[in-house]
């Protein structure tokens, strides 16, 4: 239930960001993209961490664009500490493949 949750948020938050980047024809597609992506729908019953970290990452980059509109430290602070959380979500080691300790 909370993957279908969060899955479901990632849509409306890619939707959101594309409607402010290229209007309304973006958003109507890559809401529609996100929402009928295949890995999405056929993980939203099993718990990975996944769609959490693409959730918080399409959050912090939220974040970023409208720090970058207002320049409030609110913003700019809320996005530091999440891209300080994108790493213990999804670690770069697992991603990347690499052997360093």
């Amino acid at each position: 239930m909370a993957q279908v949750l969060l899955a479901s948020l990632v849509a409306g938050m890619v939707s959101l960001l594309a409607l402010e980047l290229g209007g309304v024809p973006a958003a109507l597609l890559a809401g529609s993209l996100m929402a009928l992506e295949p890995s999405s729908i056929s993980h939203a019953n099993v718990i990975l961490s996944e769609t959490f970290f693409t959730f918080l990452l399409v959050l912090a980059v939220l974040t970023w664009k409208w720090w970058w509109a207002s320049a409030k430290t609110l913003h700019l602070l809320a996005f530091a500490a999440l891209v300080r959380l994108l790493p213990l979500v999804r670690p770069v080691r697992h991603i990347c493949g690499s052997r360093w300790p």
